[in-house]
């Protein structure tokens, strides 16, 4: 059954590079609570044992509010990392924990599997918390092998619980997922999620104060048409920055220094400057239809709007507001990236087996670079200047040279990627798997896949406190 909620879910396509097909989309929380539990690694010892489960409910009060299970069966194999458990929208109010039901437990052994005697009713995981309303409160288990398995082949799944607690403002990394109203918050550093922030609805591109203080982040609410702002410390709402009705803004890009912060809006297709102080508007210019996406050049003076559905490109002066050039496209330009040095523009094209290079500032058209249809991600490396470019159906991310534009390496990703942005610190690459609901990380070094993190539903942008410009 898809996850539990008392509100009202509306089914639309999610834009998005990779992940198009019909999701079911949640509003914001409003009166409800949200609960989601994450589980711990299973242990060493746990090797030989693999679990099913049928059903988990959040326990109040003698009532059973039913979650959605997202890991049915429980192994080394399947929980060998953090793992997105369960999720689900339930009444505010005390919950003493989680009922879950076992239908069989095994035990490998040389010959065959030994099957071990199971409850024949839900069993209480005790993890007290209070729902609150507006909120996700996150829940971390960690399953306890030796308490659960017993000498006479009895099994009573026993897991010890806690709070998720969200990373420093200067390690943070955020997620947003497009169908479920939330952000996932994770650790840059130790690559785990520290928690899952409520948000308006359809979520998608997220920008943060620029350092030393990384105090606040801006998330684009497409569904109420408006910019939800963030306490990046403690993950709470301090404001929301009001746009036009059925503006419904879907990507944003913050000036370095702090303002202002552009935002496009794909429904009334213009780009809004907002000064993020003041929580005001200051102005807003014309752009294509149904843009995707906004690039700030290396100077920050320029900003080009990429306008799917008029296929070009809306070329802005950032300081006067104002419109400078508008450049024509292969087919559906979506997402783009600028060279090290500022002289070269790449955009990827939905429509286009051809990546589309511009020479700046003149944005001249230089070379069409072919690629392959399905293009999906783009990111420049501003250490090496390599272009990275992800493909759709493709669990790969190709590394191009940057003046031959030869494909000189390749990545070996768990998933087809829809956004990539790396972390600055620690030298590794964040990229969306849009079909798996996780993000990978990759170190460039070794160019080898370190962790993968369970987020949300139809993830769609990252953002990182220590992203590399």
């Amino acid at each position: 059954m898809k996850r539990q909620t008392l509100g009202v879910s509306v089914a639309i396509l999610v834009a998005g590079c990779v992940h198009r097909a019909p999701v079911v989309v949640l509003p914001p929380l409003g009166d409800e609570a949200e609960v989601v539990v994450y589980l711990d690694p299973l242990p060493q010892e746990a090797e030989r044992l693999t679990v099913t489960l049928a059903s988990m409910a959040a326990a109040s009060g003698g009532a059973e509010i039913p979650i959605e299970l997202r890991l049915p069966t429980l192994s080394r194999g399947t929980v060998g990392r953090q793992r997105l458990f369960a999720s689900g929208r339930i009444p505010p109010g005390p919950y003493e924990g989680f009922r879950v039901l076992v239908t069989k437990a095994q035990l490998a052994t040389e010959e065959k599997p030994a099957d071990l005697l199971v409850p024949k009713e839900a069993v209480l995981i005790p993890a007290p918390f209070t729902a609150t309303r507006g909120k996700v409160t996150v829940i971390s288990l960690a399953f306890r092998y030796a308490s659960s398995v017993k000498d006479n082949f009895d099994f009573n799944p026993d897991f010890a619980a806690s709070r998720l607690e969200l990373p420093p403002p200067a390690l943070m990394g955020y997620c947003s997922n497009n169908a479920d109203a939330s952000l996932t918050a994770f650790d840059t550093s130790r690559r785990v999620v520290g928690g899952v922030l409520a948000s308006g609805g359809r979520p998608g591109g997220v920008a943060i104060d620029p350092p030393p203080n990384h105090s606040r982040a801006y998330v684009a609410i497409a569904s109420s048409s408006e910019v939800q702002v963030l306490d990046v410390a403690t993950g709470d709402t301090v404001g929301n920055i009001r746009l036009n009705a059925g503006d419904e803004p879907v990507d944003l890009a913050l000036v370095p220094a702090g303002r202002p912060l552009l935002v496009v809006n794909r429904g009334s297709n213009t780009l809004s400057f907002v000064d993020p102080a003041s929580f005001m508007e200051l102005g807003r210019v014309p752009t294509g239809l149904e843009p995707a996406s906004v690039l700030l050049d290396r100077t920050s003076k320029r900003a080009y709007v990429f306008n799917r559905r008029s296929n070009n490109i809306t070329v802005v002066d950032v300081a006067n507001r104002a419109v400078v050039a508008t450049i024509s496209t292969d087919a559906e330009p979506f997402f783009g990236a600028i060279s090290r040095d500022g002289s070269r523009l790449y955009v990827i094209c939905a429509g286009s087996a051809y990546l589309n290079v511009f020479s700046l500032p003149a944005v001249a058209v230089q070379q069409r670079a072919f690629t392959g249809l399905g293009q999906s991600a783009i990111l420049v490396d501003s250490r090496s200047d390599y272009v990275y470019v992800g493909m759709a159906g493709e669990k790969r991310i190709y590394v191009y040279d940057p003046l031959s534009f030869i494909p000189i390496d390749y990545v070996e990703v768990p998933g087809p990627v829809s956004y990539m942005v790396i972390d600055d610190l620690t030298n590794s690459l964040f990229a969306i798997l849009p079909e798996s609901r996780s993000v990978a990380v990759v170190d460039l070094t070794s160019r080898r896949v370190l962790a993968v993190l369970d987020v949300g539903d139809a993830p769609y942008a990252l953002r990182l406190a220590g992203q590399r410009p």
